[in-house]
């Protein structure tokens, strides 16, 4: 029965391995996508967007600015206004409260009347204030 146990194992960590290495093929052609037509700011939101959601924030930075600057240059405030605050997770230096405030005041931007673009302002305050949060928990030695 052990060595079954044994086999199993082995297979899992093939499975893991194989799961990975395809997801990580998966993202080098998206990225390869968005090098072929960088003009394309849908583009690099979606592929800025699936690096977010590996959560490769700092990655996927560099997409979200430039998505911003094509989005803003063509009028599009709704998507320039996703594009921004996509950015905050991979800013450190900045100040979690003053990022807070900040899409809490974009929340009421024209930009932000789009149900995405709210949603995105509204998820990332809310992983601001679950940081914020347990970062003042732990000052108070609450954990």
């Amino acid at each position: 029965m052990q060595h079954f146990g044994s086999r199993l194992h082995i297979t899992l960590a093939l499975g893991l391995a194989f799961a990975i290495g395809a997801l990580e093929f998966h993202h080098s052609l998206v990225l390869h996508r968005v090098s072929d037509h960088p003009e394309s700011p849908e583009k690099l939101l979606t592929a800025a967007d699936r690096l977010a959601w590996g959560n490769r924030w700092v990655e996927a930075r560099s997409f979200y600015s430039k998505a911003e600057d094509l989005f803003a240059a063509q009028g599009q405030v709704s998507k320039a206004l996703y594009a921004r605050v996509s950015q905050i997770p991979a800013d450190e230096s900045g100040s979690a409260r003053a990022n807070i405030l900040k899409l809490t005041e974009d929340l009421k931007d024209p930009g932000a009347e789009d149900s995405e673009t709210k949603l995105r302002i509204m998820t990332i305050r809310g992983m601001l204030e679950i940081n914020y949060d347990a970062n003042q928990a732990g000052h108070l030695g609450w954990y």
